[in-house]
């Protein structure tokens, strides 16, 4: 279901760019379920891959490579920050370190504290959440919330409190 959901958002964050010559992963074949979209995301390296020119589609995202896949989609990977960031599990020498500072200065990322945890596995609700936030969606109330994920799902009543406005905008 998360990688499921990790690649329905990326197609959707997608869908304004040009798709044509995306790149070929070596472990990716057009008989994969989600080709299609690997492909998509592939395209203008938004996913570069790994140094041997592996996709890895099984392999859990972590924060780092979201991170940087988010502020390339929307064209942000040149963007100007003002703002010093300083981060205990994070340098400027990590590879992903500009990407990040980005992501948490456009307000993608939401830190509180000084680490960044690059290492750590993206959640699912953590995925809807920085989309939300690219999104800029309006504010909604929490009973509106509420109704859209009664509507949407038969678990909603599963969904964490502190997550059920963010995942009725979504």
């Amino acid at each position: 279901m998360k990688k499921i959901l990790f690649l329905s958002a990326l197609i959707l964050i997608f869908t304004s760019f040009n798709i044509a010559n995306a790149r070929e992963f070596n472990d990716v074949t057009p008989d994969y379920w989600a080709y299609g979209a690997i492909e998509a995301v592939g395209k203008d390296m938004y996913a570069e891959g790994y140094p041997e020119g592996d996709f890895q589609p099984d392999k859990y995202i972590t924060r780092a490579e979201y991170a940087t896949m988010l502020v390339k989609a929307i064209g942000q990977q040149n963007c100007n920050v003002d703002k010093a960031y300083y981060f205990d599990d994070i340098t400027p020498s990590h590879w992903a370190y500009n990407y990040v500072i980005r992501a948490v200065d456009l307000g993608i990322f939401n830190v509180s504290g000084n680490n960044f945890y690059p290492d750590d596995y993206v959640a699912r609700s953590e995925i809807i959440t920085f989309l939300v936030n690219i999104l800029k969606t309006e504010d909604i109330t929490k009973t509106e919330a509420l109704g859209a994920l009664q509507k949407a799902y038969d678990d909603y009543a599963d969904i964490p409190d502190w997550f059920k406005v963010t995942a009725g905008k979504a």
